[in-house]
């Protein structure tokens, strides 16, 4: 009674926690060498000390969980020597290797094949346990209370699986996001067909080495609009990246590894197909800068003017494909 007492550590249950948290493993990292990245900066990077360009690791993290990769002992120690200071400051769990079993992280099932060093990456485990949403119980037309925030759960739980390892649901995941202030019954049922498109079939998403070097690959971006496609009256934008071997920029047909994807809407409400096909291609274009940003600070450390440079004089070359006449022909001239 009547002391009153200061925390000299953040304990676990407080709103500043998280960010304590953040800053004391952004600490430790750089103390053991590691770089943080400017555009990401949940992702560290650890150099060879007298040849920049050598990657010897990379790390990324969420909250507590990290993602690690790295060479081994016998081709450079320097990693394992930062990881071992790394963890005695830090203690963490297990270690876990995802080129002898599936390893989870964040929700995602990974795994590296131990030969070809490919990365699978899918949320199976994470699908098969959404449940759909029993319907005979909801009334009918507008939900109430409790049936909105039934609602809400569901579509976070699919948002989930839909912005990590299934574009294909991408589309009807957004689509049905706009009802979010306003479900009916129609739309969880909408919900529960998209769980049983999930569940009807695995699929998985596959990184593999596709060139020697990373200056010979090049990003080719898709993008599409769906004109006044939403209730709303507002337009679909659709974003598909690709690495892929410069070869492709001479017609050659090549092997290429998804980069980034998205659907969303178009915020500015639009008027005729050619103008939300300009804005889609907008937003692709916008997307794919952030994406060369983050690898070539990943790769070279280079700041951000100096990317925005190496973009500006074609050093580092990227390809936008649209099917819209109309904008090619505004592009070329």
């Amino acid at each position: 009674a009547n002391t009153i007492a200061r925390i000299k550590k953040v304990p676990y249950g407080l709103s500043e926690a998280p960010l304590a948290w953040y800053r004391r493993l952004t600490a430790e990292l750089i103390k053991c060498g590691f770089e943080q990245v400017p555009s990401d900066r949940c992702v560290f990077v650890l150099r060879h000390p007298t040849r920049p360009g050598e990657i010897l690791g990379i790390i990324g993290a969420h909250v507590d969980d990290l993602l690690i990769s790295g060479c081994d002992r016998s081709v450079n120690p320097l990693f394992e020597e930062a990881l071992s200071k790394l963890t005695a400051n830090l203690p963490f769990g297990e270690r876990k290797y995802a080129d002898l079993s599936p390893v989870i992280y964040t929700g995602i099932n990974l795994r590296q094949h131990p030969q070809t060093r490919e990365v699978t990456i899918d949320q199976a485990h994470y699908i098969e346990n959404l449940k759909e949403v029993p319907l005979k119980p909801l009334p009918d037309g507008l939900l109430d209370g409790k049936g909105q925030t039934g609602y809400w759960s569901q579509l976070g739980a699919l948002l989930w699986v839909a912005v990590n390892t299934r574009p294909d649901i991408a589309y009807d995941v957004s689509h049905y996001a706009s009802f979010g202030t306003k479900p009916e019954k129609q739309h969880v049922a909408s919900l529960n067909k998209i769980i049983r498109t999930l569940k009807s079939k695995v699929y998985s998403i596959t990184f593999q080495k596709l060139t020697k070097h990373w200056d010979d690959m090049t990003l080719v971006v898709f993008t599409d609009a769906g004109h006044t496609s939403r209730p709303s009256g507002h337009s679909q934008a659709g974003t598909l990246m690709f690495w892929a071997p410069k070869d492709v920029l001479k017609g050659q047909e090549v092997r290429a590894m998804l980069a980034e994807y998205s659907s969303t809407k178009i915020d500015r409400a639009v008027w005729s197909s050619y103008a939300s096909e300009l804005q889609a291609a907008t937003i692709a274009t916008d997307s794919a800068v952030n994406v060369l940003l983050l690898y070539e600070q990943i790769f070279y450390g280079l700041k951000a003017k100096d990317v925005r440079s190496k973009i500006t004089n074609g050093q580092q070359q990227r390809v936008l494909v649209t099917d819209n006449k109309g904008l090619y022909d505004s592009v070329q001239v």
